[in-house]
């Protein structure tokens, strides 16, 4: 029940921020694949390699951002907010 309410509240939100993003790594990926190579003295395993890893950070970075904007939406709407751990605040106090 409570995982519905957060659903529906955060839903909008949630939903304009990952596809934001999803459209902002695909025009990286068009850019990699059909843009202009960025050393023309690259083989094709290399260019092969470099998409490859541009892919990889975008996707691994994707899922790492999405965790960690629901679990904030899920912190602010069930008014947990004292679990999320302010880096700013106690930066200094180590």
């Amino acid at each position: 029940m409570i995982l519905f309410y957060f659903m529906l509240q955060a839903t909008p939100l949630v939903l304009l921020e990952v596809s934001g993003r999803a459209y902002f790594f695909s025009a990286i990926a068009a850019q990699q694949i059909y843009g202009k190579k960025t050393n023309p003295h690259h083989s094709v395993q290399d260019r092969n390699k470099q998409i490859k890893t541009v892919a990889n950070v975008m996707v691994f970075s994707s899922i790492a951002s999405t965790v960690f904007i629901t679990i904030n939406f899920l912190l602010v709407s069930l008014e947990l907010r004292h679990l999320n751990y302010d880096v700013y605040r106690n930066a200094g106090t180590a």
